[in-house]
């Protein structure tokens, strides 16, 4: 075994016995507060949706901890739920995920994090009120029907992430943008 599989085989050991079990008794903890008499209806509440944020992240931890030992755990449509359940909760924008044809033989770790920044760029700056994200066997589009994305801000690496990302994988990247709303297109 090489010494970067070893290196990746110890990572996920490290993860798997710290990170990925404190989160999992953080969620436990939750769930006996969500059953404490005299908690009132809205606080209970909120609990829940936080208890969902800490599922949803401890299906991310194990979704890079198979990834470090290279064993696919979920589909791509799967994955990117969890990934958005994850981002801003409480906004009230809509998100379409149709990924169901959508596994290309890139690397997923890259491929989230191109979907999730941006996804959560689209939540935080568009004024969006519905992103869509589909994929078929050619490519991926994550679209969202907002303002555009106007003048870059100074210190923002957003786009030049996704770029970088993008070539990374060897994808294409495209983008389109305007007062109607903004999409990016990886083509594999």
């Amino acid at each position: 075994m090489s010494e970067i599989a070893e290196e990746r085989l110890r990572i996920a050991r490290e993860m798997h016995d710290g990170i990925a079990q404190e989160v999992a008794a953080l969620g436990y903890r939750i769930d006996e507060v969500i059953g404490t008499e005299g908690l009132t209806d809205n606080a209970r509440e909120d609990l829940r949706l936080v208890r969902g944020q800490i599922s949803a992240l401890s299906y991310q931890i194990r979704d890079d901890l198979f990834a470090l030992r290279k064993m696919p755990v979920r589909s791509l449509q799967e994955a990117v739920e969890s990934m958005i359940a994850l981002l801003e909760p409480s906004s009230e924008i809509e998100v379409e995920i149709s990924l169901y044809n959508c596994e290309p033989e890139i690397s997923r770790h890259e491929l989230l994090r191109i979907i999730r920044e941006a996804s959560l760029n689209a939540i935080k700056h568009s004024g969006a009120t519905l992103i869509k994200i589909t994929g078929d066997l050619n490519g991926l589009t994550i679209a969202d029907n907002g303002q555009g994305i106007g003048d870059a801000r100074a210190g923002a690496f957003g786009l030049a992430g996704l770029r970088e990302r993008a070539a990374r994988i060897e994808c294409e990247f495209f983008l389109t943008s305007n007062s109607a709303g903004t999409e990016i297109v990886l083509r594999w």
